[in-house]
């Protein structure tokens, strides 16, 4: 059965193994005090997805006050001005960081790891990651996340049941 004209709700109902494969997109970026670094995915996301998963990491003990935000973007952005002109992937995450859209890794929280099932409209856009410190030193971090596209059909039994309920 045909569902691509399904709405975003209906689609998010449906069960977890239809959704097929998962892969990671990750970035690997070293943070630094004196400015803003960017990054961005080779890959592109497909048109419409699903994040299962996201991670960022840093490797540095003294990682004190890293925040690190995700976008969706066309390209690298050059400034911050650019960077923000992308679409935020997660919002209103006031649990994790100190802004709406941030993440932030301190001494006490080196990493964060975290299950969702987010869509997304990604429309051939790709992951863009914007790092910043408070310390001297330069801090490695790689972030990013595990998606899956979305179905475009479900099999006919699924509306009306197994065969064996019928």
């Amino acid at each position: 059965m045909n569902i691509s004209d399904w709405p975003d709700y209906k689609l998010m109902q449906l069960p977890d193994w239809m959704y097929g494969p998962k892969w990671p997109i990750s970035l690997y970026l070293f943070v630094d005090v004196a400015a803003d670094v960017f990054a961005i995915s080779n890959m592109a996301l497909p048109d419409k997805c699903v994040i299962w998963q996201g991670f960022i990491v840093t490797q540095s003990v003294s990682a004190t006050n890293c925040a690190v935000e995700l976008r969706l973007a066309d390209q690298l952005p050059a400034n911050l001005a650019q960077f923000n002109e992308g679409e935020p992937i997660f919002r209103d995450l006031r649990g994790f960081g100190n802004t709406q859209s941030t993440f932030g890794l301190g001494n006490r929280s080196p990493g964060l790891f975290f299950d969702c099932k987010v869509l997304i409209k990604a429309q051939g856009r790709r992951l863009t990651v914007r790092g910043k410190t408070s310390i001297a030193t330069s801090v490695p971090v790689q972030c990013g996340i595990v998606i899956s596209s979305v179905p475009m059909e479900i099999p006919e039994w699924y509306r009306s049941g197994p065969p064996s309920s019928r």
